[in-house]
């Protein structure tokens, strides 16, 4: 019978002290393995690691890739519980689907290993894990520096200056009806 594992994965020691995030997610692998009939073997917990580490070098992420034979399955509740940059996700893809082992992620449905839909949306899905810096707004810290070398280093940032707002009055003394009729 082939071999069911879990992994979970939490980036921060606050994290990992508190549980609570480990505990959630090893509920929903639990539960899901239940769901299919199958029993755990054992699941990988991985605590106070970040996952932009790739999996291979994390030391239960290691651990779990060397457990792994054909035909295990193993389970997360997350794609950025186990992975945070494409290449390492597709990387271990391939290499799991080499050796014959199904990944199952609960948050994209399932396997994504064998089924088309899934893996189109696993590969899809990593862009806002791996990029998610890019999109943040920069910090006032970034700002700074970056505003005294466009104008000198004496100058300051102008503050945000903003419209006036006129007062929201009500346009109409009649109260407010939703769909209901009297």
């Amino acid at each position: 019978m082939a071999k069911i594992y879990g992994y979970c994965r939490v980036s921060t020691t606050e994290q990992a002290d508190d549980g609570v995030s480990l505990a959630a997610q090893k509920q929903q692998i639990t539960g899901y393995a239940m769901m299919k009939g199958w029993k755990l073997a054992e699941v990988f917990i991985e605590a106070g690691v970040s996952g932009s580490v790739p999996l291979a070098e994390r030391p239960e992420g290691r651990r779990l890739l060397e457990a792994v034979a054909k035909g295990a399955v193993v389970i997360t509740a997350k794609l950025d519980r186990m992975f945070r940059s494409a290449a390492d996700a597709l990387v271990t893809l391939e290499e799991l689907k080499s050796q014959g082992v199904a990944l199952h992620m609960i948050d994209l449905g399932g396997d994504v290993t064998g089924n088309g839909i899934s893996k189109m949306v696993f590969r899809q899905n990593w862009t806002p894990t791996n990029h998610a810096k890019a999109f943040e707004r920069p910090r006032t810290s970034e700002i700074g520096p970056y505003f005294a070398t466009m104008f000198g280093a004496g100058h300051v940032m102008p503050p945000l200056r903003t419209a006036p707002q006129a007062p929201i009055r009500a346009s109409s003394p009649q109260p407010l009806r939703l769909g209901c009729r009297p």
